[in-house]
C-alpha cells in the first residue's frame, strides 16, 4: 500500500516527462498559427521615408489578419 505523503523518484520523473512534452506540444502550435497568420511571411518589406523596412504587426486583434487554417477550413 502507497504512503499518500510519499512521491516516488519514478513519479517525480514522469510528471516532469509529462511537463516537458506539454511545453513542446505549446511550442509546436504556437509555430503553426505563426505560420499560419496569412500575409505574415518575414520577407514582406514595405518602403518608408528610411528604406525598405519590415512589416510588423503589433495588435493583430486590430488588423483583422486572418489564420490560414481557419479560412480553408470556412
Amino acid at each position: 500500500m502507497r504512503d499518500a505523503g510519499v512521491t516516488t523518484a519514478a513519479a517525480i520523473a514522469e510528471r516532469n516527462d509529462k511537463k516537458t512534452n506539454l511545453e513542446k506540444n505549446k511550442e509546436v502550435l504556437l509555430q503553426y498559427i505563426r505560420d499560419n497568420v496569412i500575409g505574415s511571411s518575414s520577407d514582406t518589406l514595405i518602403q518608408t521615408v528610411y528604406g525598405e523596412k519590415p512589416l510588423v504587426y503589433a495588435d493583430y486583434t486590430a488588423s483583422g489578419r486572418s489564420l490560414r487554417f481557419i479560412e480553408t477550413y470556412i
